[in-house]
Formats: C-alpha cells, sequence, structure tokens
C-alpha cells in the first residue's frame, strides 16, 4: 500500500499530537517537519527530517508531502502560512476563528485553486466535529437553533486557541485563557425559550498572564478587551499571576470530568501490570479525569458507582456489587475492573486519571483464557445490550456521579462502602510480596484502606488481591 506522505508545519502543542495520530494510521507515514524553530525541535525529534519553514524549494525536494497539516495558531499564523502553503502542497488546518472564517475560506479557496491543490480548513473540535453534528441534526429538524456551550464545570475549559492569541500580545511572556459557559443562557435553551444570542451572551472568558519583566500591565490589559474575534465581544476577566502560579495551578488540560471511551483497547494494563483484553465492541473500555478530587480512591469509588448504577440500569436485580479494592463482581465472578493513577505537575498530584474495563458482550469461551473467574452482562442475561448503549448509560451515569461527589462528598464515599457488599465476610488477603492474611473484612478506613478483623487482631490492608471462597458466602444475601 503507497502509505500518504504527511508533512508537519509547526511543531507545538498540536503539531506532537499529529505525530501521535499518524502513527495510528497505517495509510499515513510522517514525511517531516518544518519549523520556524528547526533547530530547537531537532532537540526532541531524531527520527525524521526537520526542516525551516521558510525554504519551500527544499523541504518540497526532501520530504515529497502529499500533505502538509498546518499546526500553528490562528491568529497570526494560519491567516499567513495558509494561502502560502497551499500554493505548494494540499493543506488542513484547524483555523478556529469562527468570525474570520468566512475571509479565511476565501484566501484559501483562491490560492488553492490557483495552484491546483485542495486546502480543508477548519477541522478542530469547533468548528470542525461539532460543525458536522450541527449539520446532521439541522437535516432532521430544519429551521431548528443549535447551541454549542464549553466550560461547563467550576474551572471552565482551556482555549488553545485563545491562550495562543494571548501569548502573541508584546508584553505577555506567558498565558491561559479559559472558557465558562454561562448557566443563565443554558437553562433559557431547557426551559424551550430557543433564544437568539448574541456574542458573549452564552460564555464569560477567563485570562490568567504572566508579563514580561517592565510590560505595561495596563496596556496588555486593554489589547486583551479590544481583541476582536477573541475577547472583545465577550465579558472578559484578566489575572495577572507569576509563572510558578500559572505553572502549578493552570497548567494542562483541565477538562475536569471528561469520559472518553474507546470501541476496541489494542494495549493497557490492569493492576500491579496485569495484561488488558479488549475485543472489538465487546466491552466498556473507557477513562475519566478527575481534578477536583480529595483522594486518589474517591475516583475509583466515582467510576465504580457509575459503572453499577449503568449495569442495574440494563441489569436490574443481577447482585453486582463492589469486591474492594476496585472490582464488580456479580456472585464469585469478576464483571469489571477499575485502575486510578494520580498525574503529577508541579511535583504535586494535580487529579486523577481512573480507567475502567467492564465485559459486555462476551461469552464463557470469550473469557476462559483469562485464567480467572469473570463474566459478562451478555452472560448475567443482559443479551441484547450494545456496547454503544452500554457506553451511553455509563456517560451519563459518570457526569451524575462526578456532580454528587462535588455537592457531597461524603454521601458519594458512604454510598461506595455500602456498596462493597463483601463486609463481615471471611476473605483471603495477598499483600505484592505474596504474604498472606486471613481475615473477617470489618470496615474500610477514611483513607480507603481495608481493615480485617485477624486471629491476632486488626490488620490493615492497603493494597493487593482479596481472594473470595465461595463457600463462606451467601451470595443471595448480598
Amino acid at each position: 500500500m503507497e502509505k500518504i506522505r504527511v508533512m508537519i508545519v509547526g511543531y507545538g502543542n498540536v503539531g506532537r499530537g499529529v505525530v501521535e495520530s499518524i502513527k495510528n494510521n497505517p495509510d499515513m507515514e510522517l514525511a517531516g517537519i518544518v519549523s520556524r524553530s528547526p533547530e530547537r525541535v531537532k532537540k526532541t525529534v531524531t527520527d525524521v527530517p526537520v526542516l525551516s519553514v521558510n525554504e519551500p524549494e527544499v523541504w518540497l525536494k526532501e520530504l515529497r508531502p502529499d500533505v502538509a497539516i498546518l499546526c500553528g495558531g490562528s491568529k497570526d499564523d494560519l491567516p499567513k502560512q495558509g494561502p502560502e502553503f497551499v500554493r505548494y502542497v494540499n493543506t488542513v488546518d484547524s483555523f478556529d476563528n469562527h468570525s474570520r472564517i468566512p475571509e479565511y475560506f476565501h484566501a484559501m479557496d483562491e490560492a488553492g485553486k490557483t495552484a491546483g491543490h485542495a486546502a480543508v480548513i477548519s477541522t478542530g473540535w469547533d468548528p470542525g466535529i461539532f460543525s458536522l453534528q450541527r449539520a446532521i441534526a439541522g437535516a432532521f429538524i430544519p429551521g431548528a437553533r443549535a447551541y454549542g456551550f464549553y466550560g461547563l464545570g467550576p474551572k471552565g475549559g482551556l482555549s488553545m486557541g485563545h491562550s495562543d492569541a494571548l501569548r502573541t500580545i508584546p508584553g505577555v511572556k506567558d498565558a491561559r485563557q479559559f472558557t465558562h459557559a454561562i448557566p443563565e443562557a443554558i437553562e433559557k435553551i431547557r426551559n424551550g425559550e430557543n433564544p437568539v444570542f448574541e456574542p458573549g451572551d452564552m460564555h464569560t472568558r477567563e485570562c490568567f498572564v504572566v508579563l514580561e519583566e517592565g510590560a505595561d500591565k495596563d496596556a496588555v490589559t486593554k489589547t486583551i478587551l479590544e481583541m476582536p474575534g477573541y475577547f472583545a465581544p465577550y465579558k472578559t476577566t484578566v489575572n495577572f499571576v507569576s509563572q510558578e502560579e500559572l505553572n502549578s495551578k493552570y497548567a494542562g488540560f483541565p477538562h475536569d470530568g471528561c469520559v472518553v471511551a474507546a470501541r476496541e483497547q489494542i494495549s493497557g494494563r490492569g493492576r500491579m501490570g496485569r495484561k488488558w483484553f479488549s475485543a472489538p465492541d465487546a466491552s466498556l473500555t473507557a477513562t475519566m479525569i478527575c481534578k477536583d478530587i480529595a483522594a486518589g480512591f474517591h475516583a475509583g469509588a466515582i467510576v465504580g458507582l457509575a459503572a453499577l448504577a449503568a449495569v442495574r440500569e440494563f441489569l436490574p436485580g443481577c447482585g453486582a456489587y463492589f469486591k474492594w479494592p476496585n472490582d464488580i463482581y456479580v456472585r464469585e465472578k469478576k464483571l469489571a475492573g477499575i485502575l486510578a493513577e494520580g498525574v503529577i505537575a508541579a511535583g504535586r498530584i494535580s487529579g486523577v486519571v481512573c480507567g475502567i474495563g467492564l465485559n459486555i458482550a462476551q461469552s464463557e469461551a470469550d473469557l476462559q483464557p483469562l485464567g480467572v473467574p469473570a463474566t459478562s452482562l451478555s452472560i448475567c442475561g443482559a443479551v441484547e445490550v450494545s456496547a454503544e448503549d452500554f457506553r451511553q448509560s455509563f456517560f451519563r451515569h459518570s457526569q451524575e456521579s462526578y456532580r454528587r461527589y462535588r455537592e457531597n462528598r461524603e454521601a458519594v464515599l458512604l454510598q461506595w462502602r455500602q456498596e462493597n457488599r463483601l463486609a463481615g465476610a471471611q476473605l483471603t488477603a495477598v499483600k505484592p510480596d505474596g504474604e498472606i492474611i486471613c481475615g473477617r473484612f470489618a470496615e474500610i478506613a477514611a483513607d480507603g484502606a481495608m481493615i480485617l478483623e485477624c486471629a491476632g487482631g486488626r490488620c490493615r490492608f492497603d493494597c493487593g488481591d482479596i481472594r473470595i471462597d465461595p463457600a463462606m458466602i451467601d451470595f443471595d444475601a448480598l
């Protein structure tokens, strides 16, 4: 198969993401990277050519690209680079300044037609994927208004494009911009008012800015508030912070509560490095980001309660329960496993990434190679449940579970403890070093550890495996 040769233009966050995406597409190959700072990029990229963006004759000859993916910012980079690059090669970009898309389209269309090259513009989330969704919805409900909200959580949503626009301002050393949805606007739509919104009616902007030494704070503020297409139409708050504060409090992607699911997971791991199995459309394989969280095991409680709620939606009365520390069982067989890991930023835990794998459509023969007693929703009787239906249910319950946690953390943790229904049962605990402890499951400590009543008194069990003896447990009573 002849592969599509892709050239990346610009090597920031978007460029690095494109590199990873190309690896997952067998019909593509990375021909090389062109950058304004090729020497900087060469320090981290050594497996493909890195050339100067200012030498088109060189990169055309050496890289022979079929398409260039333009990874620059929408404020200053793409309006100049787009029409220039489409003169030499087919291009794809994610230009996201909504108010200037007609102008940008005209420039790219004219340049592309003149050169005989195709240009696909504005292929990000919004515009891009969300634009397609609005078009599809409009085909089913002609004349309906489409509304898109971003940053529904208390911390808002990070905008890469707007952050990049801030960093182009003279005197700005670094910056992040967060978008906040206006709750009153959402309620108007939910109440069926079908309002007509002007720019600024649906979102506010919050900016965190680090100034260059000696920069004029008032001049920077004025430039931000008056920037057309980005901040001028919106209620915008400008906060000046140190670089240390920006890095520690506002680094990374704050998509708190975001859940990502895959139809198939081709690699992964469980606890203690165990193998991971995932057949196409036969499992729930999902990850949730939890940043507003007090302890790592709380994420497992949030995700686990959401999964239990989804299971009971399709299999009411199935007897599913938590088996400490992070499994969901039906009787003596494992239905799901959960793994939570802390994310370290600036020397501290900035959040928790919590993954879950839950068996949906596997048969007993499918699960036999696992080597442990396992079951699936299908084996338990939910034979008509599709993986997509269960995913949608889990998405819904995960957001509800996280919302309840934010509002009343103790109530959620109490429910999690109550769902650990093996309390009072005789269990065998195996520590990572192989030490075996036998005792009665007494309770779960405040920090999530299991407390066993053993022959020599109470024993604390922080991590490891819990083995069930089915003969010792009345599953019908759970």
